[in-house]
């Protein structure tokens, strides 16, 4: 792993070298192949200050609360106080790709997220008039975003499972006048939406066994011009996956049964002058992954055992936000988002205890110190219902962030 830092760092200084020296390139280097690089990315330092939040918000931003109750060890009783945490580890790198001549375009990016290399996107693009085929790794095609600046993001809309996927997409692009249509379907890896259940022994109750196909996800989006701003934009998304899984009754009497997790999302932007308004919203049938939560323990299964049947764990998410930027070097934001699960008393006995409900609210600011450095400040507040048994137990926990960023 060291080699692969150490070399990377080295390609990293000599295109930037490259970029540094051929002015005439316009910060971009040109391959024997016709191809042009630039690299581009962001220093970032964040420092974090948490308070009951579950545990694992001690590496990584958190959006699931949760305190220790009394009795617990000293270890695992300090998030009940206020924690402080530092690191570096969204620092990001990354090189564009782009062949003229061939109508390519591509990206190879990176951050330090596990405290290593870690490899976001690696993609070609084919562009076709009004049409491309993107190949590779690229975010899920059904992702959805928010203005939060934590990078785990509000329940139900941080990193969805999978966030990024292997895939093949197709796209295109329809001008109709004020109106701009854009299709998308993409071929992709999506079993990582299906959380498996609890353990009887050494074998899961609920589990994916196998796949034999990709899954298969489709998006539109509609661009409406305005007169009092940027285009209103909507879009509305569907994703299914079939899948071999593997459910127990007990440890001996294991079968395995094909389903069909599905994904449907749905979403607005209203930008109007300095303030841009966006809601968005999610619904999933066997695909809890897509609750978008920090803390694995806190995510339902997707499949539970009843009646010696398998059935479905449907879920749903919503969140609305707001943004303004009232003068160039200053913009501000806000939000509420909450994720929760259906029928949690029948799903509680296949995984014993997860989030049931979680809610989110934020607020933030940025402040540009030049043309490429920022500081940021956010505040979370959130609220977890946690299933346990069959009773419920709601806590609440906070998180403050101060964000310096470099982009380059």
């Amino acid at each position: 792993m060291k080699k692969g830092f150490i070399s990377l760092v080295a390609a990293a200084a000599l295109v930037g070298g490259m970029i540094a020296y051929s002015t005439t390139q316009a910060g971009t280097v040109t391959t024997s192949g016709d191809t042009n690089i630039s690299l581009y990315g962001f220093i970032e330092a964040d420092f974090s200050w948490t308070k009951k939040m579950a545990k694992n918000a001690e590496k990584v931003y958190g959006n699931v609360a949760y305190e220790e109750k009394d009795g617990a060890s000293a270890d695992r009783a300090k998030q009940n106080k206020t924690c402080f945490h530092a690191t570096t580890k969204w620092t990001r790198i990354g090189l564009r790709l782009v062949n003229k001549e061939a109508n390519i375009r591509g990206k190879i990016e990176t951050d330090f997220l596990p405290g290593s290399l870690r490899l976001r996107k690696a993609y070609l693009q084919y562009n076709l008039d009004n049409y491309f085929v993107r190949i590779g790794k690229d975010f899920n095609l059904l992702k959805q975003f928010s203005f939060s600046r934590k990078k785990k993001g509000m329940p139900g809309f941080g990193p969805h499972k999978p966030n990024f996927t292997e895939q093949i997409r197709f796209g295109s692009k329809f001008s109709l006048g004020s109106v701009t249509l854009i299709p998308e379907l993409s071929f992709q890896e999506m079993k990582g939406a299906v959380i498996n259940g609890k353990k009887i022994g050494n074998t899961y109750q609920t589990k994916v066994n196998r796949t034999t196909m990709p899954g298969v996800a489709g998006k539109l989006t509609a661009k409406v011009k305005t007169s009092f701003g940027s285009p209103i934009e909507a879009y509305v998304g569907y994703g299914y996956e079939s899948v071999k899984i593997a459910y127990a009754k007990n440890s001996t009497n294991i079968e395995e049964k094909k389903k069909h997790p599905q994904i449907v999302t749905a979403g607005v932007k209203i930008p109007i002058q300095w303030l841009t308004l966006k809601g968005d919203y999610n619904w999933s049938k066997g695909a809890t992954g897509f609750q978008a939560l920090s803390y694995g323990q806190a995510y339902a299964p997707s499949f539970y055992v009843k009646d010696n049947d398998l059935n479905y764990t449907k879920a749903n998410s919503a969140q609305i936000e707001a943004r303004i930027t009232p003068i160039p070097q200053f913009t501000a934001w806000g939000g509420y988002a909450q994720t929760k699960v259906k029928n949690a008393k029948d799903v509680v006995a296949s995984k014993g205890k997860f989030a049931k409900k979680a809610t989110g609210w934020f607020v933030g600011g940025c402040y540009k110190l030049t043309k490429v450095t920022r500081v940021q400040l956010e505040y979370d507040r959130f609220n977890t219902t946690w299933q346990e048994g069959q009773e419920t137990n709601k806590y609440k926990g906070d998180q403050y962030a101060l964000i310096f960023k470099y982009n380059f």
